[in-house]
């Protein structure tokens, strides 16, 4: 699969793995460009948005095995630490890929950046449905369409799928961001919950009235620049400091 670097002078101290949002079925787009180029220059670390598969014509489990292969490259050329991270779709995917390594006894990233993620796809929770009309973005009958094109034949409540419904214990330190006003917010806060109850180290920042993925936005809304501060004090936490700007 296509992967592009910035800054990649700098993978010395690191990369930031940028699973990229999109439902499954289109991206990157601008805002996760300019979102990764802010992580660059904030961390020191390089970065490395993966262009993974998408459904149609790539459904699960490619856009899955692609993140896993690119984590498997940069393993195998020695490149520590790894930060992991993703929006919406992308965030969903970046935690199916956390447990996935957690299952196959791989490496672990050192922390997942976790925007918005949509980690439960089978679209059944009537929560979500009930905050559809508060959500300037997402509505249930586009992501359905996107999950049943992504899952296909297989079961949607399979934790490679949905992460909501995996084992949490032994996940990596975790920072979730989420707005007030997107769909999300119920399945979003279960998944902090089961991380919590797992022993699993996480954080959750809320943006009162944010839109979904409104964090992503750091080239034009003040309220995403301040999370974005929030979530590279997160990897300065987690990763050696002398590997962190």
């Amino acid at each position: 699969m296509r992967c592009v670097w910035l800054a990649r002078e700098q993978a010395s101290a690191g990369v930031v793995v940028y699973v990229h949002g999109g439902a499954y079925v289109t991206g990157p787009a601008k805002v996760h460009w300019q979102w990764l180029d802010a992580t660059v220059r904030a961390t020191g670390m390089a970065g490395l948005l993966v262009d993974y598969g998408l459904a149609p014509q790539r459904p699960y489990p490619h856009g899955l095995d692609d993140v896993m292969a690119v984590l498997a490259s940069l393993r195998g050329d020695g490149v520590a630490p790894l930060v992991i991270a993703g929006d919406s779709a992308g965030g969903g995917l970046a935690a199916a890929v956390c447990l996935r390594l957690r299952d196959e006894g791989l490496p672990l990233p050192s922390a997942a950046l976790l925007i918005s993620p949509w980690v439960d796809i089978t679209m059944t929770d009537p929560r979500g449905a009930e905050l559809q009309k508060r959500d300037c973005m997402l509505s249930v009958r586009m992501l359905d369409m996107a999950a049943a094109s992504y899952a296909g034949e297989h079961d949607r409540k399979h934790p490679y799928l949905s992460p909501l419904f995996g084992d949490m214990a032994g996940l990596p330190p975790t920072l979730v961001h989420m707005g007030t006003r997107e769909m999300f917010v119920p399945e979003d806060s279960d998944f902090v919950r089961r991380c919590r109850d797992a022993g699993v180290v996480v954080s959750l920042i809320e943006t009162p009235g944010g839109c979904h993925a409104s964090a992503v936005a750091v080239a034009w809304l003040p309220e995403a620049r301040a999370v974005h501060e929030q979530m590279v004090e997160f990897v300065r936490r987690h990763v050696a400091p002398r590997q962190v700007g």
